[in-house]
C-alpha cells in the first residue's frame, strides 16, 4: 500500500503542477495579448496604407475619367482621331513641305534675275557715260 506521506506528496505535487500550469497559461496569454496589440498596430498601419493607396487610386481614376470624357468643340472625344483625319493631316504636311521647297526655288530664280537685272543696269549706265 501507498504510505500517507507519499499520497500527501503526490497531491501536493499535483496541486503545485496545476498552479504552475495556470500561472504559465496566464503569462502565455498575457504575452500573446502583447503580441496581438503589436499585430493590431501593424494591421492598423497596413490598413492605413491600403486606405491611402486606394484613395490615390480613386483620384487617379477620376482624373483618367475626366481626361477620357473630354470633348472638343465639335463634340468629338479629344483622344479620338479618325483615320481619315490622320491621312489628311499627313497629306497637308507633305503639301506644305513641297510648297516650302518650291518657294525656295522661286527665291533662288528671282535672286538670279535680280543679279542679271543689276548687271544690265550697270552695263546701260556704263554705255551712257
Amino acid at each position: 500500500m501507498i504510505s500517507p506521506d507519499m499520497t500527501e506528496l503526490g497531491i501536493g505535487a499535483v496541486i503545485a503542477l496545476m498552479i504552475l500550469r495556470e500561472v504559465f497559461s496566464f503569462l502565455s496569454n498575457r504575452k500573446s495579448v502583447g503580441q496581438d496589440s503589436k499585430s493590431q498596430i501593424e494591421n492598423s498601419m497596413r490598413l492605413k496604407e491600403v486606405l491611402e493607396d486606394s484613395e490615390k487610386c480613386r483620384k487617379d481614376i477620376e482624373w483618367l475619367r475626366a481626361v477620357h470624357d473630354h470633348r472638343d468643340e465639335d463634340g468629338v472625344y479629344s483622344w479620338y482621331i479618325q483615320p481619315s483625319l490622320k491621312r489628311e493631316i499627313h497629306h497637308l504636311t507633305t503639301t506644305v513641305s513641297s510648297l516650302g521647297s518650291s518657294i525656295e526655288k522661286i527665291v533662288q530664280v528671282q535672286s538670279r534675275q535680280l543679279d542679271t537685272l543689276d548687271k544690265m543696269i550697270r552695263t546701260i549706265e556704263g554705255l551712257e557715260e
